[in-house]
């Protein structure tokens, strides 16, 4: 796979730094900056894809244990990696694919399908990344979230 420089617009102190290099579909928002640098074809935006949240559904109770046994640097990839999947989930749910983070509140302001009050849940998860309230906020985003894609799929089909 070919290695590229995170874009600009992806630097985020909670996700990417200056210089930082993207290289596999595992790394958050890979495709979305492929997309954006015009490097790859696939979109899985345009079908609304549940990957991330079925990720996170994979670690969530792994998520849940660390903080019960008060991990705290062992959760923090976990949490950083669930936060980007929510990002994911909340774009492609609306078949868009994630902006960057340069104006990201009116980004999210501006989706058709999204949890009640998302703009300010996810900036305070995304300002106490590592706390275990946020991670109940998330999962409740998530679920809320997927109730939501599912109701407008099925809106949409009829």
């Amino acid at each position: 796979m070919k290695s590229i420089k995170v874009p600009q617009s992806f630097i985020h102190p909670l996700f990417y730094q200056e210089e930082d290099v993207v290289s596999s579909k595992s790394d958050l928002f890979y495709y979305d900056m492929m997309a954006l640098l015009n490097e790859r074809a696939e979109r899985p935006w345009k079908k609304g894809s549940e990957t991330p949240f079925k990720v996170f559904q994979n670690e969530k109770e792994e998520i849940r244990e660390l903080f019960r046994r008060r991990k705290k640097e062992d959760v923090k990839e976990l949490m950083k990696s669930s936060i980007g999947q929510f990002i994911t989930f909340l774009f492609w749910m609306n078949h868009l694919p994630v902006p960057g983070f340069r104006n990201f509140s009116e980004h999210v302001a501006s989706l058709e399908i999204k949890p009640f009050n998302v703009e300010e849940r996810l900036s305070f998860v995304m300002q106490k990344p590592y706390q275990y309230v946020s991670y109940m906020q998330l999962d409740e985003l998530f679920t809320e979230a997927n109730k939501q894609a599912k109701v407008n799929a099925l809106i949409k089909r009829k």
